[in-house]
């Protein structure tokens, strides 16, 4: 009789959010004011992250608003390899069952949602921890670039003590990976990374929002995942330090710190990432058509990146170049449609996308960068639309 394959379980620990994404026709100039047209979603980098991680291994369904149908879970439960699990916390017994039908709909375990209905007496009530978290997204509409603010709310009631034990990072089991973000305070960070490097298993820091963590974390971090501006922020550097001619230099400086593997997100540009064995760059896709929204792209990356690294493969190597890849086409296609959510893409979309590189080399891209450097960044997001 064959032996069953245990299943993968990734756990997802981050933000429950409201996604506010308003989309205007230019950004304001200093003292402007312009319209906008208004977006809402469920979202948070933690709910984006998992719902990414689970459409990345499964196709797009048959129905008629792209969502799951009511009983999937319990009819593919047995049939995956992997298991997305989310933990995160909410302000209300409304808003729980939000999530938990969101989440339900989107092939996710969400046994790992907290609702935290104590606030905290000292602050005034319009201070509250108990609000709600959200993310507000300013897109560009002429290019598609975004700008964002968090709000944590109900995120910073999470405590170090709430995840003493490695189950506590999986909704009451062990997992195999876990994924974490900084929507929660650096110190609760720094605790999951700990207890999981205890009990042997890896994790993976989507190192947003920004913000600096103590030394001795680096070593147990198996993944960063990171920006340029996070990179910046995390590791001390003045904003403009972190460009295409430093990338090497900025992920050399986070392996001497211990950690395993990273991998600098570029938006449109691709990704650049390093480990032990090797580094290099991803190349973008240019002629995608209009860029939407550029707003979690990050998210959709990580989701596929995470989904790799945990499926079974036939080699025992594991190759992060190639997770690379597919974590950027999972990003290209992100940049398509409005929203944090809703337009992550599933798995046959990512497997059948094959667009011509934005780059075909680094030192190609490169030979751009004094262009850039002279403020003409937005030439990226031209070039993913046309030949230029």
């Amino acid at each position: 009789m064959p032996i069953k394959r245990s299943k993968k379980i990734i756990s997802v620990i981050g933000g429950l959010s409201i996604d506010s994404i308003y989309n205007i026709s230019q950004l304001p100039e200093r003292g402007a004011c312009v319209r906008s047209k208004k977006y809402k979603e469920l979202g948070g980098r933690g709910t984006n992250i998992a719902i990414a991680a689970y459409r990345s291994f499964h196709e797009t369904p048959d129905t008629p608003d792209g969502q799951l149908p009511e009983d999937i879970q319990d009819e593919t439960d047995d049939e995956d390899d992997i298991e997305v699990r989310i933990v995160g916390a909410v302000d209300s017994d409304d808003r729980n069952e939000q999530f938990t039908t969101l989440f339900h709909q989107n092939g996710v375990r969400a046994n790992g949602i907290r609702v935290f209905k104590d606030r905290d007496d000292s602050m005034p009530a319009v201070w509250g921890q108990r609000e709600y978290s959200e993310e507000v997204s300013i897109v560009d509409g002429e290019t598609g670039r975004a700008r964002q603010l968090f709000t944590p709310g109900v995120a910073d009631m999470w405590e170090p003590e709430h995840f003493e034990t490695i189950e506590s990072l999986g909704a009451g089991v062990r997992p195999d990976l876990v994924v974490t973000t900084m929507e929660l305070r650096r110190e609760v960070v720094e605790k999951i990374i700990h207890t999981a490097y205890n009990a042997g298993v890896e994790v993976i820091v989507y190192g947003s929002p920004a913000t600096q963590i103590v030394s001795d974390c680096f070593e147990k971090i198996t993944h960063y995942i990171c920006n340029e501006g996070d990179a910046a922020i995390l590791l001390g550097y003045d904003k403009g330090d972190v460009y295409w001619d430093t990338w090497a230099e900025v992920t050399e400086t986070l392996a001497r710190k211990g950690v395993k593997n990273i991998v600098l997100t570029l938006g449109p540009a691709g990704v650049y990432y390093r480990n032990g064995q090797e580094h290099g760059y991803v190349s973008g896709f240019r002629k995608l058509g209009e860029i939407k929204d550029s707003s979690g792209l990050t998210a959709a990356f990580a989701g596929a990146y995470a989904v790799d690294y945990v499926k079974p493969k036939e080699s025992e190597t594991w190759d992060i170049k190639a997770a690379a890849e597919r974590g950027v086409k999972a990003s290209a296609l992100k940049l398509l449609k409005l929203g944090s959510r809703n337009s992550l893409p599933w798995a046959d979309e990512i497997d059948e996308f094959d667009e011509e590189p934005l780059f075909q080399s680094l030192e190609e891209l490169l030979e751009l960068s004094e262009k850039a450097r002279k403020g003409d960044r937005a030439f990226i997001f031209r070039r993913t639309r046309q030949q230029e």
